[in-house]
């Protein structure tokens, strides 16, 4: 027995006859836009079946990202997951050209608590459904809009914000610039919509 096979259950593993395991091609059409090409693949079939049902009953958190919802099959798995369950909902937005259309995300941005996305994905969503504003606003937008309470922001070597939105609708954002460095001294409060 390995020492991996201590800490994994691989109960939760399903196996497809057709499918393999998958692997990814990719294509650089510019210097930050990256295409990513993938194989019809056994994560593209997941299906809900007990094991799942029941890991969801006992967990706490359930973690998912875009590329789940490129096809049909697993995108109606996840949605039956995250409708079906009480958990804490994280959406790692993980956009990988041309994986996902606004429908499929807007979807899955409309079932999370905490949603996790980086500068460009941040740049799709404010082309999709805001204008152009300062980043605190924008987070505070996307809070609003999509019910999100806590929404964090990575900016690669250049740290990361997060933001928390308060039951009376103001938002918290405070960032970082490296983890080499202090905390920045920006934490500042964007008002609600009403105070704007």
């Amino acid at each position: 027995q390995t020492s991996l096979s201590l800490y994994l259950h691989n109960y939760l593993l399903q196996r497809d006859p057709y499918y393999s395991t998958g692997w990814a091609q990719v294509d650089m059409k510019g210097p930050n836009n990256p295409h990513y090409m993938f194989p019809d693949s056994a994560w593209d079939h997941l299906e809900l079946d007990f094991n799942v049902k029941s890991s969801l009953q006992e967990s706490d958190i359930l973690v998912y990202g875009s590329l789940i919802g490129r096809n049909c099959e697993s995108r109606r798995t996840l949605m039956n997951m995250l409708n079906d369950s009480n958990i804490y909902r994280v959406f790692d937005m993980n956009l990988r050209q041309p994986n996902y259309t606004k429908d499929t995300v807007e979807s899955l941005l409309q079932k999370a608590d905490l949603l996790k996305v980086n500068e460009h994905e941040l740049q799709v969503l404010t082309n999709w459904f805001f204008k152009p504003d300062i980043e605190a606003n924008l987070l505070k937008r996307i809070s609003d809009r999509f019910k999100c309470s806590v929404i964090t922001l990575t900016r690669g070597e250049n740290g990361a914000s997060v933001g928390v939105q308060t039951e009376g609708g103001a938002m918290f954002i405070a960032g970082m610039t490296s983890i080499l460095e202090p905390p920045v001294n920006d934490l500042w409060t964007v008002p609600g919509e009403e105070e704007l």
